[in-house]
């Protein structure tokens, strides 16, 4: 009777093992996107080759969002802060931005990011028609940090994009993280060999047994 009972205890282990290891090895097949993803952008910009204002600039900004479980990769983050460096005959500025409200910290200023704080940091022609191009270019490096707040970033990709206006440089997007579908495989088929090293165990004990 004991004998009896035992085997059905193994038996029972048997198939739950079999259950539980195809059902991760399942879940692995359908849902291999699973798993910790975060963003990780990096812009690098200086003043376009055909430019008239003759001022040289080089614009730098960094970040990372944090790591979170999504059932596929994202393709595009949402940012909350990054990394900003300015360069120019004017001097160096950095700065941490708080992308959502686009207030930015200096080690001896803080204030709202605008168009005309760039245009102050690398240095403003005197010309008014080299102003307006200049200002142009800031722009459009300024609405690219506003779009990081919003996911509106270009897409995410294994490679970077260059840009030749109205600046030059490129932009590095990328979808950082690890899938839990390799994880759940190699368990799913680990669950299964202890299935059969008890199923083979059990077919022993039946022919001694016997």
């Amino acid at each position: 009777m004991h004998y009896m009972t035992r085997q059905k205890l193994l038996l029972a282990l048997i198939v739950l093992f079999i259950l539980f290891g195809a059902s991760l090895i399942l879940f692995a097949f359908i849902w291999s996107e699973v798993g910790s993803w975060y963003g990780s952008v990096n812009g690098r910009f200086s003043s376009g080759p055909e430019t008239n204002h003759h001022i040289f600039y080089f614009v730098m900004f960094e970040g990372r969002t944090i790591p979170k479980w999504r059932l596929m990769r994202p393709n595009n983050f949402r940012y909350t802060f990054l990394s900003l460096q300015v360069k120019s005959d004017a001097g160096t500025k950095r700065a941490e931005l708080d992308v959502p409200s686009m207030r930015y910290t200096t080690e001896r200023e803080f204030g709202s990011l605008s168009t005309d704080t760039l245009l102050a940091w690398v240095g403003a022609p005197e010309n008014a028609q080299h102003v307006s191009t200049l200002k142009h270019e800031l722009n459009w490096v300024l609405d690219l940090m506003r779009s990081a707040g919003t996911s509106n970033l270009p897409p995410t990709r294994h490679h970077p994009r260059f840009y030749d206006s109205p600046v030059s440089g490129h932009l590095t997007h990328f979808s950082c993280g690890w899938r839990a579908a390799p994880i759940a495989t190699l368990l799913g088929f680990f669950c299964i060999a202890i299935a059969a090293v008890l199923y083979f165990s059990l077919r022993r004990h039946k022919t001694v047994a016997a």
